[in-house]
C-alpha cells in the first residue's frame, strides 16, 4: 500500500499516517483479552513508527491520548469529540 501511495503522490504531498489507540481500553474485559489487544497495538505501532522512517510519512501519536474516551456506542470507533482529537493532533503535527 505505501508503495502505491508514494508513487502516486504529488511531490510535494505531505502523508500523514496516526498509530493505533485501543479501542477496547474502558471495556471490561479479561485480564488476557486487554494484555493481547495491547501486545497486538504496541508491535502495529512499531510497525507504523518503523515504515514512517523508510517511506517519509509522518506518524501523529493518537495512542497517548484520551480518544478511548471519545468513542462511538459501538466502542470502537471515535465519536465527534475523537474525530476532533485526531484532527488537532494532526493539525499540531503540519
Amino acid at each position: 500500500m505505501l508503495d502505491t501511495i508514494e508513487g502516486l503522490k504529488k511531490e510535494d504531498a505531505w502523508v500523514v499516517v496516526t498509530n493505533i489507540y485501543n479501542p477496547v481500553a474502558n471495556l471490561e474485559l479479561p485480564s488476557t483479552m486487554n494484555r493481547v489487544a495491547e501486545d497486538i497495538i504496541r508491535n502495529m505501532n512499531e510497525i507504523i513508527d518503523r515504515y514512517g522512517d523508510e517511506y517519509g510519512y509522518q506518524v501523529v501519536d493518537v495512542y497517548n491520548s484520551d480518544i478511548c474516551e471519545h468513542v462511538q456506542e459501538d466502542g470502537g470507533h471515535p465519536d465527534k469529540t475523537g474525530q476532533q482529537i485526531i484532527a488537532d493532533r494532526i493539525y499540531v503535527h503540519k
